[in-house]
């Protein structure tokens, strides 16, 4: 449950969501096909927000036309009916190679679909979030596959719950262990088990390898799963401040987001508690208030700016450096690192990169992987992880 390498404060991941053929059947209207993508998303959100300090907006949301075609189009191949020849992992490579060739900065996209592959109903490429263009791994046959930031989601009546589930994939989170798959070496990190001393998690939380009913919640290993993953690969940079965030749904107040016209959004009244510097309603600030605490690094809990002595990030280690805040604002400044390649550690080669004292070696684990260490690998076959009906 360690929060290290998730946000201090609130952090946007902007997401693109593309909607296949299949997807109209169900919805007499493209605003109510369009109502039920940012509704779950919205959802989504919420247990995101509630875990890691990071909501998910829809920065691009794509519609294909109702009907299926009859050959699939070069630019969308991944637009196409159910079949028994197109399977869950067909269309998920299919996508991550259009998602690569994508110019756009958003955290991750996810395809949704109705075409199951016979209980899968979603998959997704591991720690992939924040990373631009695309790769190709070996699924142990001989083929090559297109590894991105994309997912698959099949819309079923847990639909949210999938979404969630997938990208908790994307950014870094395993699935919890089992009875089957108990006993389990904590060391080995091949599953998330319940805690230290019981390894079964008993279906109850959102990285369960199948999909249940009252479910709301990621397991404390889920978190700690998903923060150590970002910090080991500094996969946060393109998490947006909580800011005049540009979403397709445009001013939304109560969905913890501050769009375009809002001051503040502390997730309605609910979400807001006893906030003093939000209002729940109008999402502006309350009188006197400047800034929000939970929402801004640089705020103090009398809604006013942090002064100058205020550390708002410390460091993470010697390539990195302490940020302090400007007392005249509630940002806290741009992060800061000693410059790639200084010298660090005791030796052995290691070097600065990105504020992370590491080597060559280490790099090409975290962004290429290992078989042996399958937490935080990328491109191997073994990261693409599935969830199914229960």
């Amino acid at each position: 449950g360690q929060t290290a390498g998730c946000p201090t404060t609130k952090k946007v991941a902007l997401v693109g969501i593309a909607t296949d053929c299949t997807y109209w059947n169900g919805f007499n209207s493209s605003e109510a096909l369009r109502k039920n993508v940012i509704g779950m998303v919205n959802q989504a959100s919420q247990v995101y927000e509630s875990a890691f300090k990071i909501s998910l907006g829809i920065r691009n949301l794509t519609v294909l036309d109702r009907g299926c075609p009859g050959a699939p189009s070069a630019a969308t191949p991944w637009n196409v009916g159910c079949s028994d020849n197109t399977t869950i992992s067909d269309r998920l490579n299919l996508f991550s190679a259009w998602r690569g060739r994508s110019l756009d900065n958003n955290a991750y996209w996810s395809l949704l679909t109705t075409c199951p592959t016979d209980a899968a109903v979603g998959l997704a490429w591991r720690s992939q979030v924040c990373r631009q263009g695309s790769g190709t791994s070996s699924d142990g046959q001989g083929h090559n596959e297109t590894v991105a930031g994309a997912n698959v989601v099949v819309r079923t009546s847990t639909e949210w719950q999938v979404f969630a589930h997938e990208s908790g994939h994307t950014f870094g989170a395993v699935h919890d262990c089992t009875s089957s798959t108990c006993p389990v070496d904590p060391s080995s990190q091949a599953c998330c088990p319940l805690s230290a001393k019981s390894c079964d998690a008993a279906g109850k939380f959102i990285m369960n390898p199948s999909t249940g009913t009252g479910i709301t919640q990621f397991s404390a290993c889920s978190v700690g799963n998903i923060c150590s993953s970002l910090k080991a690969a500094a996969l946060s940079n393109c998490l947006t401040d909580n800011k005049n965030v540009p979403t397709i749904t445009g001013s939304q107040c109560g969905n913890g987001i501050v769009e375009e016209g809002e001051q503040c959004d502390c997730g309605g009244a609910e979400g807001c508690g006893n906030n003093s510097c939000c209002d729940a309603k109008t999402c502006k600030f309350k009188n006197n208030a400047v800034c929000d605490p939970s929402n801004e690094d640089c705020c103090n809990d009398q809604c006013q700016f942090a002064s100058s002595s205020t550390v708002c990030r410390p460091s993470t280690g010697e390539c990195d450096v302490q940020e302090t805040c400007p007392g005249d604002a509630a940002k806290c400044p741009d992060d800061q690192h000693k410059s790639d390649g200084d010298e660090c550690g005791s030796g052995d080669g290691l070097r600065c990169a990105s504020g992370q004292c590491t080597s060559r070696d280490r790099q090409c684990q975290v962004a290429v992987g290992t078989s042996a260490d399958n937490s935080s690998t990328t491109a191997c076959p073994d990261t693409r992880d599935s969830c199914t009906v229960s």
